[in-house]
This record gives C-alpha cells, structure tokens and sequence, in this order.
C-alpha cells in the first residue's frame, strides 16, 4: 500500500510540474532553461536548497456529537509544491485538491498553504483517527482522534413503568440504557419530594427498598447524561405499595355555634383505593346530615347550618381489601339562648395547626444567649410562627417575634430562634403559635429554660415559685409511695424559703427516679 501511495504521489507531481523524491529543482529546470535569458542564471557555483514545510496544526483529540460537523484542519508554514495526503487507518480519503472517498458529507475545504477536511452529519462510524501526511522523503503527519458522543436513550423497566408490590415487600425499580455514548450517569429523583430516606436523589441502574410501605408510593424520575445536551434523558416509574387503609384527621374536637357552618375533614391514604363512609354517633350518616365530598385524598363532610341536632361524635371510614381503619372527631357547641351569653361567637377554626412542641434541652450554653427550636403539625401549610418570651415571675410578655417556618414533609414543619442580650444565670419561658391558612393557633404551653448557671431544679417548678406561692407560704409536693404529700412551711425569709425549696425538689426528683 505504501509503495503505490509513493507511485501515485510522483505520478501526482509530474502531471503537475512538481519535483519528486529523486528530482532536484535544478534538474527539473535545467531541461527547460532559456540561456538566452540572464534573469534566472546560475553559475557553476550556486545550487538550490530545498526546504520541507513543517505543519502549523497540531494533532488534537476531540468530542463530536453525533449529527454535527467535524472539521479537521491540516496546514503549514509553505506548502511549496508538496502535497498533503488525508487517511483514516488505510483508507486515503483525499491526495492533493481530490478526492478519493465517494461520500456526499465529506469535502475538502482548500486554504493556504493546506485545507480542512469537514464531515457532516457526523455518525458513529465516522469516530476514529484521521492522519494528515505531508509527501516528504520523511514521513511527516498529524493526527486528529475523533469521538462521537451519542444521545442517551433510556427506558423503564419494568417497560409499563408500573412496579406494584404488597406492603412489608421489597420494590426494585429499575431503568435501562438503551443507547448512549459516552455511558451517561444515572440519577433517580423523586417527583415533587425527596426520598422517604431524606435523600434529593441516589445514582445506580436500580434502587430497590428492602420492605416498602406507603411512604415509598410514589413517581420516580430516571435521568441520563453524558453532556451531550443540557437536557436529559428521562424515564418514569411509579411504584404502587399496596396497603390497608390509613386515616389521618385534621381535628378531633371542633367548637362551633348554632347557625355556623363547620368541617369535618379526614385524609385517607390507601391503595387500593379505599370506600369511605360517615358515620355520625355509631351510625350511617342519613341523607340531609351531610355534604360529603373529595377531592385526592381529602374527604371533606360539610355540616351547613349548626343546630342541637348537629352536635355528636363523626367518624370517617376508609375500608378496601386489605383492611379498614377510621377516625372520630367530636363536634360541640353551646346553644346561645341565655343573655349572659358571649357576644362574640367562639375564635376556634378547624384545620388549625397542632401545638408547638420544643426540642431543645431547657438548660442553656450560652451565659447572655439561648436558641430556641420546635416542631408543630398542619394539614395545610404553615406560613408564619410568632413567639413571645419573658422572664419567669413576670407578667407582660415581649412583643411578637415573627419566624419563618421550614417544611419537614409529612405535614410537619420546624422553626428556631437565637435570643440574644439574655441575663447570665436567668429563667425564662416562651411560648408560640403557628399560622396556616386557618389563622394563628392558641399559644403553646410555655416552655421554660435558663442561661447558663440557672438554678435548674428552680427552673423545673418555675411556676411554683413564680405564680402558685405565697410569699411566705408555698406547698411544697414530695412523691410519698405514689401519693402527693403536701406540707405547709412557713419562712420568715425569702432567701431562706428558696433555699429550702431547691432543697426538697432535688429530694423529690431522687425519690421519683
């Protein structure tokens, strides 16, 4: 193959004037000189130097994706008569300005001293390395290793999409490559929340949990990437953990009014899906006691107009083939015929979130500081907590304190606060209320805590000190075989009274444990 390369490329350079390997620019003039011309002379002295180009591309390594353009340039400093030879492993694809390879996406572009060899449409078959010769009596080339980069292609498996197992069984879901090249990366989210394990998202062909419950039910999203564009490719998988009905309510006592309108709303979570049946007292709810409606997994019974006859005891039944489950709420209310009655109707909505509940330790680090954290429960979003603080003994409570709150899922949301500027070994309480689009909530129950140095047995009975004793006179409750044993004690001091009053709780916490 080299030797007719060689054949081919003299053949080349006679038909076009040019002097091969075993011609001299001398010679090939010298047949062909003018003598009666003193313009081009050489004496017996002068010879001519032949000089080889040397290439101003370079080798490289590049990336195509597959349906755009490749374009290989191949030049140098003087081409000077050589000519340039284009291969991809033995095939010559062009010798000179011509072509050799009969292929409508391949031209050669000519430039100076050189040209570039373009590709269009790019295929898979066009990767490879393509080498760019100079005809030199020395072997001169670059080289040009060309990639393409194929689009994924991705498809679920199982191909339906639908995995649907039993509760307590394991789940595998999984996602096939189809096509791809480089291998893209996998990546599993899930749609509109995370993994029931915390997680954004988890890498790998499958994800599998070892024992499914209801809280992995849901869409799953499969993504593959290898860059060849901005925009994956994806697949989905919705996985269908079938279980016994499970009933959340949003209250379990509502105070209304005669006259008002209320809501008894319960959230069923069942698969499959579920029946669900009112019941009022023990009993169906009869045509007229109702409006009964859905929407997803909210079953809603609408009590319009309140009257005696409406107060009672209302349960919400789910039941499918794996079980049944049901919760109560009690709905009250007081019959305003009495003229001492309150003016206003009673300030208490359903739907409003749960109290909030602190989970931090009482005992503060901090000598002038203490940050505050809690968690409260809402169907519906809570937007906003407020909290109030003030030192245990007083009366008048700071101003509200506006804190935003965090999403936890499972209706549950957190919030935390830094008091700063706080007393060094001081008691105080706080207490919060949580805002949906219900309203603001009752304030919690106060929670006490202290900075550090606080006297904590003191700070465990901060009402008793602060609120329930006499100034000289407080009962004092020591655990006696499981029965409260109360002593009247009477101090002349105060100082003396709290001295004896830590005394006896320290007591009473031991005797207790």
């Amino acid at each position: 193959m080299n030797g007719l390369i060689v054949l081919f490329l003299t053949s080349v350079a006679l038909t076009q004037g040019l002097p091969t390997k075993t011609e001299s620019y001398y010679q090939y003039y010298a047949d062909d000189y003018d003598y009666s011309s003193d313009d081009d002379y050489l004496n017996e002295n002068e010879q001519v130097v032949h000089t080889i180009p040397q290439f101003t591309s370079t080798s490289s390594e590049m990336l195509i994706n597959e349906g755009d353009t490749i374009k290989l340039p191949c030049f140098v400093d003087e081409l000077d008569g050589y000519v340039l030879m284009w291969k991809k492993k033995n095939d010559i694809i062009s010798l000179g300005g011509q072509m050799m390879k009969k292929d409508a996406r391949i031209q050669l572009v000519e430039g100076k001293n050189g040209n570039t060899l373009v590709i269009s449409l790019a295929e898979v078959e066009d990767e490879g390395e393509y080498q760019c010769q100079l005809s030199a009596n020395q072997l001169m080339e670059i080289r040009h290793n060309v990639k393409i980069r194929v689009k994924p292609m991705i498809r679920p498996n199982p191909t339906n999409g639908l995995v649907v197992v039993y509760e307590g069984e394991p789940a595998t879901l999984g996602c096939e490559i189809l096509k791809g090249s480089p291998m893209p990366d996998l990546i599993w989210t899930r749609k509109e929340r995370k993994f029931s394990s915390g997680e954004d998202e988890l890498r790998g062909l499958e994800i599998t949990f070892p024992r499914a419950t209801r809280h992995h039910s849901g869409v799953y999203i499969c993504q593959a990437n290898n860059g060849f564009s901005k925009i994956p490719a994806t697949a989905t998988v919705r996985l269908d953990v079938q279980h016994a009905p499970s009933v959340e309510q949003e209250q379990t006592f509502i105070h209304t009014r005669e006259n008002d309108e209320t809501e008894v709303v319960c959230i069923v979570h069942a698969s499959p899906k579920a029946k669900v049946e009112w019941f009022k007292n023990g009993q169906l709810l009869k045509l007229g006691e109702g409006i009964v409606s859905h929407r997803n997994n909210r079953h809603t019974l609408l009590l319009p107009g309140i009257t005696q006859s409406t107060f009672g005891t209302y349960s919400c039944r789910a039941t499918n083939r794996f079980g049944s489950d049901e919760r109560t709420t009690q709905v009250s209310g007081e019959h305003d015929d009495d003229t001492n009655a309150l003016e206003e109707p009673f300030d208490i909505t359903p739907g409003l979130a749960s109290s909030a509940s602190v989970k931090t330790s009482p005992y503060g680090e901090e000598k002038s500081g203490y940050k505050v954290e809690w968690v409260a429960e809402s169907i519906t979003p809570i937007t906003a907590f407020k909290l109030q603080y003030r030192p245990v003994g007083t009366s008048s409570w700071s101003e509200d304190i506006l804190v935003t709150p965090t999403s936890n899922g499972d209706h549950l949301y957190s919030g935390k606060y830094k008091f700063q500027k706080l007393q060094l070994s001081a008691h105080y309480e706080v207490r919060i209320s949580s805002k949906n689009e219900y309203g603001f909530n009752d304030w919690s129950e106060e929670f006490a805590f202290g900075t550090k140095g606080a006297d904590l047995p003191s700070l465990d009975k901060r009402m008793e000190l602060s609120n329930d004793f006499p100034n000289d006179l407080a009962p004092l409750q020591q655990p006696s075989t499981g029965h409260a044993h109360k002593q009247a004690v009477t101090l002349l001091g105060s100082q003396i009274l709290a001295f004896v009053i830590s005394a006896h709780l320290v007591i009473a916490r031991v005797f207790h444990h």
